[in-house]
């Protein structure tokens, strides 16, 4: 999450702050990854639940258009896209889309629309090129997301 959080950084997390609420674009979340590990990961919430989710050139595209990211530690090496209810990317330096393959239950056949499902997010690392998030282990379940970092200590 660098440059935003750094090694070693306090964080104040509120558990439970989506029990009657959504996590919202641009919130910073803990979750539980879906493969075993031994901490919650945390990560920025990049598209919510009806969402069409794109990429050009590393840069994120919402619902058509650029999705403003000051917080980014450069832009993407790969691209990323929501179609056919899963997650695709492009592997650096190739153009061919390749399915994101995923144990989230989140992840349902791919069989209709291009949006973000329903109770699914997209979580990216803001150091995108080197992050561990949806782009390898596809869409998040909301009930996989803990709680929502409210202040840095």
């Amino acid at each position: 999450m660098e440059p935003t959080l750094k090694p070693n950084d306090r964080l104040l997390v509120a558990l439970g702050s989506y029990k009657h609420a959504a996590p919202q674009r641009g919130d910073i979340v803990t979750f539980t990854p879906p493969f075993r590990a031994p901490d919650p990961f945390i990560k920025r919430v990049i598209a919510i639940p009806g969402d069409l989710l794109t990429s050009r050139y590393g840069r994120i595209i919402i619902n058509g258009k650029p999705l403003r990211e000051p917080y980014i530690n450069g832009r993407a090496d790969y691209e990323i896209k929501s179609a056919n209810q899963r997650l695709y990317v492009t592997i650096p330096g190739e153009t061919a889309w390749l399915p994101v393959k995923s144990k989230a239950p989140c992840n349902p056949p791919g069989n209709g629309s291009n949006r973000v499902p329903p109770d699914c997010f997209v979580l990216l690392g803001d150091n995108r090129s080197d992050s561990e998030d949806s782009h390898v282990f596809g869409f998040i379940a909301r009930k996989a997301i803990e709680g929502k970092m409210v202040e840095k200590l």
